[in-house]
């Protein structure tokens, strides 16, 4: 069956932990806050997060991060298509990247490149 879904995914999926920062709001924007996780997996189209809190499905949220040995942050709207419950606590986040700038999606491009040709 994991080769079935790895058969739909459109991305290369690389193992990555990066400090994430995921914005929350209402439907008229005004209630807006701001919780972190880390990463477990990351693609350019989307990120796996662990997460304490569980976020609703479907909803939009603005993910922040830095990919690893860069200081520059990525900002992406993400859209949360699953979330699992983990044993070891918190949850496990599936978001699909929305919008992003092509030096953004060059960037995580480049990692991923990077990181699964050596």
């Amino acid at each position: 069956m994991a080769e079935q879904q790895d058969e739909r995914r459109q991305y290369r999926r690389v193992n990555a932990e990066v400090h994430v920062s995921v914005q929350k709001h209402d439907t008229e924007m005004r209630d807006i806050s701001t919780e972190e996780g880390k990463s477990r997996n990351l693609s350019a189209g989307g990120i796996l997060l662990h997460h304490e809190n569980p976020l609703e499905v479907p909803s939009y949220i603005i993910v922040s991060f830095s990919l690893p040995d860069s200081s520059e942050k990525l900002d992406f709207i993400g859209k949360v298509v699953r979330i699992e419950e983990i044993p070891q606590g918190g949850y496990e986040i599936g978001i699909m990247f929305m919008k992003m700038i092509l030096g953004e999606f060059n960037a995580i491009q480049k990692f991923i490149s990077e990181k699964t040709s050596g």
